[in-house]
């Protein structure tokens, strides 16, 4: 039934709409408390999962995109099936798409000359150009979407899509002391940004219906990770090169405020728990810091004119970095609530209090007031002007005014 509910978005009877986002977020929830609970009836789980690869058809990505970020033990238990041996290859492939994402890393390094290291070449700045236009449109994409599937209008979309993708350089400036901030010149980005927003209002609903789309697929994920490493590795790189020398701990802090407080401003205007704060979800701050990290050892201790190789070498660590979490379903541990808070709560109701005389009369005393209060409100409702000489009139039948008034 879980899997029913979850695939039931597959044949949306509208293109778009907030109430078809939260059930699938609950569909999917089920899901995958399912798949980890039904160890019992393992042959149900595996038949039904068969049937579900062949209902979906071709948007099959859809179903092993849920399936891959389980955790290992919650699928390995169950036979090798199809459906279950292409949801565990799905992880194998993005560790392939981590590698190939470094392979760019490894081919600068190869075919770099002595001279290039004495300064800073034109490569590299069109490294970090690029970079940043490519971190500007996903992450302006993401959160467009975030912001239409809670019902925003276009005004809400574009106002989301900028904030996710100018807003974490934003706080980054500002903790650096860099003012104006950068998207107030650098025109061509804040416009980049505008754009991809409003694309994504107007096309998604149409391309999600006919291409059968959602915001949980696979190439969503790969959109927000590389403007995670991308942002990561840029934010880190413009705290090294600040006027007054930065430490290594601020510069990684630079990175991470770049990467995720864009995301953290978009869950709170969607009304969302930010991400990075709960442990709901996969690590996501903590390979920022990370790759961040990278990029600032590699400019102060190995070279500060090889801006081109640490800025592949964050983007690279953060993104395996969060392959390795979505996959592993790595999360940090989160406070003991349940536990704390029950042991109080059990303290707390072992011994009752016992009401005060002082207590009952204050009690009293505001009952009655309250009591007075709502009985004059009744009144002033009931009463309603017949006409214009302003004689009272009891708008329920059979109820006179005066008795009203005494009232």
């Amino acid at each position: 039934r879980c899997v029913s509910s979850a695939l039931a978005l597959e044949r949306p009877t509208r293109p778009h709409g907030q109430q078809r986002v939260l059930e699938g977020r609950r569909a999917r929830r089920a899901l995958c408390s399912a798949l980890g609970a039904v160890r019992v009836e393992r042959h149900v789980a595996c038949r039904v999962l068969e049937e579900a690869c062949r209902e979906v058809g071709g948007s099959s990505w859809r179903v092993l995109g849920v399936l891959g970020s389980l955790r290992a033990p919650s699928v390995a238990w169950l036979p090798r099936t199809r459906c279950v041996q292409m949801a565990l290859d799905i992880r194998v492939i993005r560790h392939l798409i981590g590698v190939v994402i470094g392979l760019p890393l490894l081919i600068t390094c190869l075919t770099r000359t002595d001279n290039d290291y004495e300064h800073i070449t034109i490569a590299d700045n069109l490294t970090v150009k690029i970079a940043n236009y490519i971190g500007d449109a996903s992450f302006a994409l993401t959160g467009s979407l975030a912001a239409g599937t809670e019902g925003m209008d276009l005004c809400g979309c574009v106002i989301v899509g900028f904030v996710t993708a100018l807003g974490g350089g934003s706080v980054r400036d500002v903790a650096l002391g860099r003012l104006p901030v950068f998207w107030t010149t650098a025109w061509d980005e804040a416009l980049l940004c505008v754009v991809v927003s409003t694309i994504a209002f107007f096309a998604w609903p149409r391309l999600s219906h006919a291409l059968r789309l959602s915001t949980d697929d696979e190439w969503l994920f790969w959109t927000d990770t590389v403007g995670l490493g991308v942002f990561a590795a840029l934010g880190a790189q413009t705290a090294v090169f600040m006027p007054v020398e930065v430490h290594c701990g601020a510069c990684a802090a630079a990175g991470m405020f770049t990467a995720t407080f864009g995301g953290l401003t978009r869950d709170i205007l969607c009304q969302n728990p930010p991400r990075i704060l709960y442990s709901a979800k996969e690590l996501y701050a903590l390979p920022a810091l990370v790759g961040g990290f990278a990029t600032t050892f590699m400019l102060r201790h190995v070279g500060k004119n090889l801006v081109m190789e640490a800025v592949l070498l964050g983007i690279w660590v953060t993104i395996q970095l969060r392959v390795f979490a979505v996959n592993g379903g790595l999360r940090l541990p989160a406070f003991p609530t349940d536990q704390v808070y029950m042991t109080s709560i059990q303290r707390m109701t072992s011994a009752p209090k016992q009401p005060m005389a002082s207590d009952a009369a204050s009690a009293d005393a505001s009952g009655a007031a309250a009591a007075a209060s709502v009985s004059v409100r009744v009144a002033d409702e009931l009463r309603q002007p017949l006409n214009g000489h302003g004689r009272g009139h009891c708008a329920w039948p059979g109820v006179d005014v005066g008795v009203v008034s005494s009232v």
